[in-house]
């Protein structure tokens, strides 16, 4: 027998006996040792019939000991009548599916394994097996562990070259986006320039063609020497505006020679008006020059100083600019300006939004700012005369902070009578509610704001197609602005609240002097809590006082509802309760003040009543507005106030007001 087994150890197959250890071999003798039910082999069928053969002619041999021969296993197999009737099966088998088979089939079915499960009890645990085993595993983990080291170091010193070439990429792909963002900051300009010559040149098209020069009265020698004079005077200057060009080629004309009909020659000297002409332009004059013109204008126009006082002032003071150079400023910055009329029946001036929030957001990213801008679009009309009241329509971007409360901070487009940079648009208004809920106090503050009574801008603009039910939306929005970018005003909240609450002060004086007074006598003061009302308020430094106004029929006014019951909550006490502390907790309620506004409007009035002429009333108005925007730079910076005293504020100041003498006094 120990001859067939030295044959089989010589014996090559082409696949080996494997078993169900899904870990390293160390944990599998672990997992032996530790008693777990069973293992798992999977033997060739090759190996299978070999052995079927070889049992068939040598006795006395097993196929237990067939398979410890074959292949050296982790561990050693009992001899079991178990274990060999399981083998002697798959044998059989295995000769059964081989036989009758050859070439290309035959080759499929060797290499096929069978699946075997052995017990616990059939496994003897072989020590040295075991032992070399885990020296064996050992040893590679210990490789194994010496080649991690050696990749750790690498990968390390692989992720710094990474980390220091991203970077370097970083620093390329941001100076090439801001390479991008001035080359488009370049072309826009270019383009605007480009828009600004063809605009002046259509505007300027025909103003030195032949059809303007031409001579629509009589001919020189039809007229007197006087008229003569005159048609000659003129003919030279239209003859210099015509011949305009001969500056390009490097020449002058100094003379025009002519003849009449009765063939009497004329000699126009060109030249001689040049060299008479002592006034200097604007653009001629050194630039300190200019900035001081400049500064001059932004005061006129700011305190709203006429021509004819500053030349009054400039003869009689001396020392300050000629007024036909203020006059010239005045033309030069107008030209930067494209103001056309208004759209519909109304008379307006109005100027192109996109190119007014194109210049102000290119202001901003000179300035290094390439984030998204918010703008708060705003309108307001103001009564300026007696006859003419105004719609003033402006925008102001919010990141201009306090500038939004002041005329700096609002730049008016419309008055009636490159790089993508990301806009977010909000508009100031009035919120609107139901008239018969707004005095609801009971709901909680998120009530309003759920997805069953917000309203979207969707809505809207699908509610004003019904007749009916439409619930206020009868046109279609003007401005695309989502509604919860609609924001309250706060200076108008709370005025609006202040003066119902002062107003219901002043009515609860006077209804309790209406009943006190019944039970006075003739002699008695009356309307005593109404007088100690006003003397309080006095007291705090305002200028107040109550009377009877009666319109033109003689009748007094309908009164407002007055009181303190739930029927006389106003729109903005609604919104103070359930809007505005989303407001707070959103974007804040300051930078959405119409304080800008009002102020605008005080300036129109203020320039429509001492600087426009009435005639273009709206232009003249709208161009100062964008003379002083233009020129906000030569603005006097004030001084710093330091407060010395800290009395007079509080007190001091209503003391001297008080002792202050008034002729209106009785």
């Amino acid at each position: 027998m120990s001859e067939y087994l030295s044959i089989l150890k010589k014996q090559k197959f082409k696949s080996e006996i494997q078993y169900s250890n899904t870990n390293s071999d160390l944990n599998y003798a672990k997992q032996l040792l530790a008693d777990k039910p069973f293992v798992i082999l999977f033997i060739p069928q090759e190996m299978l019939l070999f052995w079927h053969g070889l049992k068939s002619k040598v006795n006395g041999v097993s196929f237990v000991d067939l398979l410890q021969a074959t292949q050296p296993l982790p561990f050693i197999l009992k001899q079991s009548n178990a274990l060999e009737k399981r083998i002697a099966d798959l044998a059989y088998i295995a000769k059964r599916e081989c036989h009758g088979k050859s070439g290309r089939r035959r080759v499929e079915a060797l290499a096929k394994c069978r699946r075997m499960k052995v017990c616990e009890a059939e496994i003897v645990a072989n020590a040295n097996v075991l032992l070399s085993e885990v020296k064996k595993n050992e040893e590679t983990i210990r490789h194994l562990k010496d080649e991690i080291l050696e990749l750790e170091e690498r990968c390390a010193v692989l992720y710094a070259e990474i980390l220091e070439e991203r970077e370097k990429q970083n620093k390329k792909a941001k100076e090439a986006r801001d390479c991008e963002i001035n080359i488009d900051l370049l072309r826009e300009e270019n383009e605007d320039l480009f828009k600004y010559i063809e605009h002046i040149e259509e505007i300027n098209s025909c103003r030195n063609c032949a059809e303007d020069l031409e001579n629509k009265s009589s001919t020189i020698p039809e007229v007197g020497v006087r008229q003569q004079q005159r048609k000659l005077k003129e003919l030279k200057t239209r003859a210099q505006r015509a011949l305009w060009f001969v500056e390009s080629y490097g020449l002058s004309i100094q003379s025009l020679s002519l003849t009449d009909p009765n063939n009497k020659a004329l000699t126009l000297e060109l030249g001689t008006q040049q060299e008479n002409n002592t006034k200097s332009k604007f653009e001629d004059i050194p630039h300190d020059d200019q900035e001081k013109i400049k500064m001059v204008l932004h005061i006129m126009d700011r305190f709203c100083i006429g021509d004819a006082a500053y030349h009054a002032l400039s003869v009689q003071a001396g020392g300050l600019p000629k007024g036909y150079l203020i006059k010239q400023c005045r033309n030069e910055i107008n030209k930067l300006f494209s103001i056309t009329r208004t759209p519909g029946e109304l008379v307006g001036a109005q100027l192109s939004v996109r190119d007014e929030l194109t210049r102000q957001i290119r202001e901003k990213m000179k300035q290094g700012e390439h984030d998204t801008h918010k703008v708060k679009i705003s309108e307001d009309g103001a009564k300026i005369s007696r006859i003419s009241s105004y719609i003033v329509m402006s925008f102001s971007l919010l990141a201009d902070k306090k500038e939004v409360m002041s005329v700096k901070g609002n730049h008016a487009f419309a008055i009636v009578d490159g790089k993508k940079i990301k806009l977010e648009f909000f508009l100031g208004g009035d919120y609107k509610i139901h008239k018969d809920e707004r005095f609801d106090m009971s709901k909680p503050e998120s009530f309003y704001w759920s997805k069953k009574l917000q309203r979207t801008l969707e809505d809207n603009k699908n509610l004003c197609k019904n007749k009916k039910d439409h619930y206020g939306c009868i046109n279609p929005p003007l401005l695309n602005i989502p509604i919860e970018n609609v924001k309250v005003d706060e200076l108008h909240l709370l005025l609006r609240i202040t003066d119902i609450l002062e107003r219901n002060i002043l009515l609860t004086a006077i209804r309790r002097d209406l009943c006190e007074d019944k039970s006075k006598r003739a002699k008695e003061p009356r309307g005593l809590h109404l007088k100690n009302t006003v003397k309080v308020i006095n007291s705090c430094g305002v200028t107040f006082s109550v009377w009877e106004k009666l319109d033109g029929n003689g009748k007094k006014q309908a009164n407002k509802e007055e009181g303190y019951g739930k029927a006389n909550i106003t729109p903005y006490i609604h919104v103070l309760v359930y809007h505005v502390p989303r407001f707070f907790q959103n974007s804040g309620v300051k930078i959405f003040t119409g304080q800008g506004v009002e102020k605008t409007n005080d300036v129109v009035r203020s320039i429509y009543h001492n600087k426009s002429n009435k005639h273009e009333g709206c232009k003249d108005t709208l161009l100062a507005l964008k003379r002083l925007d233009c020129l906000k730079d030569y603005e006097r910076m004030p001084n710093k106030y330091v407060k010395k005293n800290d009395e007079y504020w509080p007190t001091d100041i209503f003391e001297e007001r008080r002792k202050r003498p008034r002729l209106s006094d009785a």
